[in-house]
C-alpha cells in the first residue's frame, strides 16, 4: 500500500498521527511545510495527501495548486484530505471541488483511520 503524506507545522498533531497510522499498518511520511511536502510529492506515490490548512502562516494551497498542476507526474489523482482548527472559508471555497474530505480540529482519535479506510 502507497503511504500517505501529512503536512501539518504542528509537532503534536504529526506525531500523533504518524503513531495512529502506524497503528493501523498505514505507513506515512510526515513534513512541516508546503516545500518539503511538493518535494516528497515530485518523488514518491502516495494514497492520499492529509494537509492542515495553515502552515507557519502560510496557506497549503501551495499544495492543492501543485497536486493538481501539471507539473505534478506522479500523483495526478491523490486524494486531498485538508484539516484545520480555523476553517477559513475563502479557501474552501476557492478549492473545495479538489478536496476529498475536510476535518476539523481537535478530530477524535480514529476519525482519519476512518477517512483513510474509504481509500483503501
Amino acid at each position: 500500500m502507497k503511504p500517505v503524506l501529512i503536512v501539518d507545522d504542528e509537532h503534536d498533531i504529526l506525531s500523533f498521527l504518524k503513531w495512529e497510522l502506524k497503528q493501523s499498518k498505514i505507513q506515512s511520511d510526515q513534513v512541516d511545510n508546503p516545500e518539503d511536502a511538493i518535494k516528497l510529492l515530485k518523488e514518491n506515490e502516495y494514497l492520499c495527501v492529509l494537509t492542515d490548512i495553515v502552515l507557519k502562516n502560510i496557506s497549503s494551497e501551495k499544495i492543492v495548486n501543485f497536486i493538481k498542476s501539471e507539473e505534478n507526474l506522479i500523483n495526478k489523482e491523490l486524494p486531498i484530505i485538508v484539516m484545520s482548527g480555523k476553517i477559513n472559508d475563502e479557501f474552501i471555497e476557492r478549492n473545495k471541488s479538489k478536496f476529498y474530505k475536510i476535518v476539523e480540529k481537535p478530530f477524535s482519535q480514529g476519525e482519519i483511520i476512518k477517512i483513510l479506510n474509504e481509500l483503501i
